[in-house]
């Protein structure tokens, strides 16, 4: 009887500690489920008070960071890539141009540089209008420095920038009407010869490239710098020279300065194809060493 006893009290022990675990089990689940819960509404949260920032920051609304991760950084799909084609000068220009460094006509050399790489493209609308200035909103030198600064993103950047040209808020209008800056010598005048790949006479005047060095007649690529020049400057041709206002003359006298051929720069035509480097001992010295082809290039 005793036995019999001992061993129904052992069941319903067996019994009640099941009942028990199964009450605590239910428990835990309901509150895992509940921290799950709890979990995603922060986030949630997390993500509407950050965006609320953003916009009270004065962030445009077009600026939504993606959650896929590059590296240590959040970034979005095609970040890695984007980053492989926009030069650091273009970035400098636009620290600079926050900054109130360089001008506006400056900073736009950059933007026509990632339009050229296609990186920026204009819709075909606005490509027919002429006659017209580049159109820059103040408010944008904020978003360059956040750029520069790498508060946003390169692909952040460029679609704010393309956002904006697509609404037409933005415009970047091809380079016309060439003129030159400062208050040095601006010449005009016909070519009368080509010396070399960096060294020209017009009537008057001899003329050396500013920053711009090519191979002289005893170096590999003498000849090659030299055509170049000619084609795109050739004996007759009327060209600009723009003095540089802070080494307006080299050791032998000779005129240094940019040289527009038509409507081409020849100091960035040279480099742009290899014929010429950077004299970066000189950047210092140079009145055009922020420029976008002097950056670009090594200053």
């Amino acid at each position: 009887m005793i036995k019999a006893w001992l061993k129904g009290w052992v069941i319903v022990k067996f019994c009640l500690k099941f009942v028990i675990l199964q009450k605590l089990y239910n428990e835990m689940v309901k509150q895992a489920t509940n921290f799950v819960v709890l979990f995603i509404l922060s986030f949630i949260l997390l993500v509407i008070q950050q965006s609320y920032a953003d916009v009270a920051s004065g962030k445009p609304a077009w600026e939504v960071r993606s959650t896929k991760v590059c590296g240590d950084k959040l970034c979005s799909k095609n970040e890695n890539s984007m980053e492989s084609k926009i030069p650091s000068w273009v970035k400098n220009n636009a620290k600079w141009w926050a900054a109130n460094q360089i001008s506006d006509q400056d900073f736009a050399k950059g933007l026509e540089y990632l339009i050229k790489q296609k990186i920026i493209t204009i819709p075909a609308e606005t490509q027919t209008q002429e006659g017209s200035e580049n159109q820059i909103p103040i408010w944008l030198r904020r978003n360059a420095g956040w750029w520069a600064d790498g508060q946003l993103s390169d692909s952040e950047f460029i679609k704010s920038i393309q956002w904006l040209i697509n609404n037409r808020i933005i415009r970047i209008a091809p380079s016309q009407n060439i003129t030159c800056s400062g208050t040095a010598l601006c010449l005009t005048g016909k070519v009368q010869t080509v010396i070399d790949g960096d060294t020209i006479y017009i009537d008057g005047y001899k003329i050396r490239l500013s920053l711009t060095n090519t191979p002289e007649r005893y170096e590999e690529g003498y000849s090659e710098a030299t055509t170049f020049t000619r084609n795109l400057c050739s004996v007759g041709s009327e060209i600009l020279v723009d003095q540089d206002d802070c080494q307006p003359y080299d050791r032998y006298g000779r005129v240094l300065g940019k040289v527009f051929c038509i409507d081409k720069l020849l100091n960035e035509e040279l480099l742009e194809n290899n014929h010429a480097w950077i004299l970066t001992q000189y950047c210092s010295k140079s009145e055009f060493s922020k420029e976008s082809w002097a950056t670009m290039y090594g200053c």
